[in-house]
């Protein structure tokens, strides 16, 4: 169901913006929920953002490659 993705997304987008706020490395809000898109999905993203690996962090669930 298309409506219930989005609040599972805003959720882990929450979840995520919390962690990385506890751990004093905040990001954009756009990239929290690029990356909580692709927890819902069980999607690797694939980027050039260094700044993606500080979700990590906090979401060891998430899948991603720096080039």
């Amino acid at each position: 169901d298309h409506l219930e993705d989005l609040v599972t997304e805003r959720t882990k987008a929450l979840e995520i913006a919390n962690g990385l706020r506890a751990k004093g490395t905040p990001l954009g809000a756009i990239d929290i929920l690029i990356a909580a898109m692709c927890l819902n999905r069980s999607a690797r993203l694939i980027t050039k953002d260094n700044g993606f690996k500080f979700i990590q962090v906090v979401s060891p669930d998430f899948s991603l490659e720096v080039r």
